[in-house]
C-alpha cells in the first residue's frame, strides 16, 4: 500500500504546476489506457473461451454424431444399457458440458430430421 502511495504522491508532484485542464486531461487518458487495457483482455479471454467451446462442440459431434442418429431414429425399443453400450459410456459417466453439448446435439439431429420429413411429404 506504501508503494502506492508513494507512485501516486510521485505522479501529483509531476504536475502540481500545470493549469487544472492539463491535470485532469492526463488523468483521463491514463484511466481510457488502463480501460483500454482490461478491454483487450477481456476480449482476448472471451475468443480464447469461445474457441474452447467450438472445438468441444465439434469434438462431441464427431464422436457421438452418428451414434445417436442410429439410436434416435431406429423404430425398435432400446433399454437404456443398449443406449449406453452403443454409444461406447460403459461405466463412464459425461461431464456437465459433455451432457450439454450432446443435448443440443440430440436437438440439432431431431430438428434437421423433422425438416427432412416435411420436405419430403
Amino acid at each position: 500500500m506504501n508503494t502506492l502511495k508513494y507512485n501516486l504522491y510521485y505522479l501529483e508532484s509531476q504536475f502540481v504546476g500545470y493549469p487544472v485542464v492539463i491535470r485532469v486531461t492526463v488523468f483521463l487518458i491514463t484511466i481510457l489506457a488502463i480501460i483500454y487495457l482490461v478491454s483487450l483482455l477481456r476480449i482476448f479471454f472471451l475468443a480464447r473461451n469461445r474457441t474452447k467451446m467450438d472445438n468441444r462442440e465439434k469434438e462431441i459431434q464427431k464422436k457421438y454424431e452418428k451414434k445417436l442418429k442410429t439410436i434416435l431414429f431406429s423404430n425398435e425399443n432400446i433399454t437404456p444399457e443398449e443406449i449406453r453400450t452403443k454409444l461406447g459410456m460403459n461405466n463412464e459417466t459425461l461431464k456437465d458440458w459433455e451432457k450439454a453439448y450432446v443435448s443440443k446435439l440430440m436437438i440439432k439431429l431431431i430438428r434437421q430430421n423433422e425438416k427432412v420429413e416435411m420436405n419430403s411429404n
